[in-house]
């Protein structure tokens, strides 16, 4: 095959290389980005809601009030008062001459000091603990009524905001997932239809297998017989092949960058592409009419077949920009 085909087709194939890592890029950015949105969804759709007040909660729990009997402690004074003040009045009595008058008063006041104890510790006293019970008791209760209200109404709504939040969630991440299906999808068969036309390429069996799908070898046999006036089967055969591929894959991630804007500038945009497909397409159809050997005349004919096939994917391949 005369060099220009060659040196057309290595281009071919490095372009075609370049885009099914290029693609391999973008879909892995796709699904990263995906994977980001579909956590920001989660999060923007997480609900914000209520819970009752702690204070409330530990009120009702430990704060409901009881009503303490202190009959016994109050008889017990009641006793203790009583018998001090009969010791105390006997004690008076045995030490000094008492007449009746002063029986009678002591008698009068013991009588009237029993009657205010017992009124005292018996009957005002329970009164009003049992009033100061029953008045916490009612705040008591209209604080559990209105903690039974408050939880009721919190629960209500935190099931309603919980259920909005759940159905946006579950909106919006359908939306998602449907979208980044079908840029997946997209990429998939991009991939697989640049990886179908690189096979068509590699059929044609015009550089041995081991270079074959290797970005790094086949650039540099391009570049090689592009500088120089070497035919392929002399490049194949240089000893300094392998260094000079190696040498080729310590700068790719240099190159691709580059290779990368190339592909997109002269394959997708370039104002002189199409110049540049008639002047190729010509060249390919003048060696398969003028070539007397069938093998190779059917090889230029498969490949001017592979090179519109090539020419009609990097014209729609757009998100080579990217």
């Amino acid at each position: 095959m005369e060099r220009d085909a060659i040196i057309l087709y290595l281009r071919d194939v490095i372009d075609l290389e370049i885009s099914k890592r290029k693609i391999l890029d973008l879909q892995s950015k796709s699904k990263a980005y995906y994977k980001q949105q579909t956590q920001i969804i989660i999060k923007n759709t997480t609900p914000a809601t209520k819970s009752i007040n702690s204070d409330d909660r530990l009120f009702i729990k430990y704060c409901k009030p009881h009503y303490t009997d202190n009959t016994k402690k109050r008889a017990l004074i009641f006793i203790s008062v009583i018998t001090i003040s009969v010791m105390l009045v006997a004690a008076s009595l045995s030490s000094f001459s008492a007449d009746t008058n002063t029986i009678l008063f002591l008698t009068l006041f013991g009588t009237m000091l029993i009657a205010f104890l017992f009124y005292y510790l018996f009957l005002f006293l329970p009164k009003s603990d049992r009033e100061e019970y029953e008045h916490a008791m009612d705040n008591y209760l209209k604080q559990c009524a209105e903690y039974t209200r408050e939880a009721q109404d919190i629960k209500k709504y935190n099931t309603a905001v919980i259920s909005n939040a759940k159905r946006q969630r579950e909106n919006e991440l359908s939306a998602l997932q449907n979208e980044s299906e079908k840029m997946n999808n997209y990429y998939t068969a991009e991939y697989n239809k640049v990886a179908s036309l690189l096979d068509s390429y590699y059929s044609m069996n015009i550089i041995p297998n081991q270079y074959r799908n290797n970005l790094s070898a086949i650039y540099y046999i391009y570049d090689w017989m592009s500088s120089t006036q070497d035919s392929l089967r002399d490049t194949l055969f240089h000893s300094h092949i392998e260094d000079g591929i190696q040498r080729i894959e310590r700068q790719m991630g240099r190159l691709l960058t580059q290779l990368e804007q190339a592909v997109y500038e002269t394959r997708c945009v370039s104002t002189k592409a199409q110049s540049l497909i008639d002047q190729n397409n010509a060249m390919l159809h003048s060696l398969e009419q003028n070539e007397q050997n069938t093998a190779e005349a059917a090889q230029y004919a498969a490949l001017a077949s592979n090179y519109s096939k090539a020419n009609a994917y990097f014209s729609l391949a757009t998100y080579l920009k990217s």
